[in-house]
């Protein structure tokens, strides 16, 4: 997954910074972020250098979600480190139709199938990518022939769901 910048706000005891950009890159872990943001703290105030602090202590909330704010199931700081984890490729779009449609983080590049403007683009090139003949004389019920196969779709984005 590409770096993307958040912004935070954190606190440590009385001491409080805002508009933290940190920049998340991959296998970042929460622990990683608190340390960062702690780093930035003894930036801001100079004084808890000189203290025991402990990165667990540090709180923080999501000022700005960046490009994942405009996607309704990724305005989520644990769904954003899962990604992180699973070191996944697809687009926030994609990421965002496989969340809505209940698809495992870790499942999500795998299951996707495509983006099709409907069910007959999905179900045409499906055939011609599994090689089967379909004779001229035959129509095809797109609908229901979706509705009979293993695989889901949310704003055209297909998953397969096995």
């Amino acid at each position: 997954m590409n770096s993307e910048p958040l912004t935070f706000n954190a606190t440590y005891g009385k001491y409080e910074i805002e508009d933290v950009e940190i920049l998340f890159e991959d296998n970042i872990t929460e622990y990683d972020l608190k340390d960062k943001l702690l780093d930035a703290l003894i930036d801001e105030h100079p004084e808890l250098a000189d203290k025991s602090l402990e990165i667990e202590d540090t709180d923080y909330d999501v000022s700005n979600y960046g490009s994942f704010g405009g996607y309704s199931n990724l305005s989520d700081i644990d769904i954003i480190f899962e990604l992180y984890e699973y070191n996944i490729e697809s687009s926030f779009g994609v990421i965002d139709a496989a969340i809505e449609l209940g698809i495992e983080i870790r499942a999500i590049d795998d299951s996707f199938y495509g983006e099709y403007g409907n069910h007959e683009e999905f179900i045409d090139e499906y055939i011609n990518d599994h090689g089967v003949d379909i004779p001229d004389f035959l129509s095809i019920d797109y609908s229901d022939t979706f509705d009979d196969m293993s695989y889901q779709e949310y704003n055209g984005y297909y998953f397969s769901t096995y």
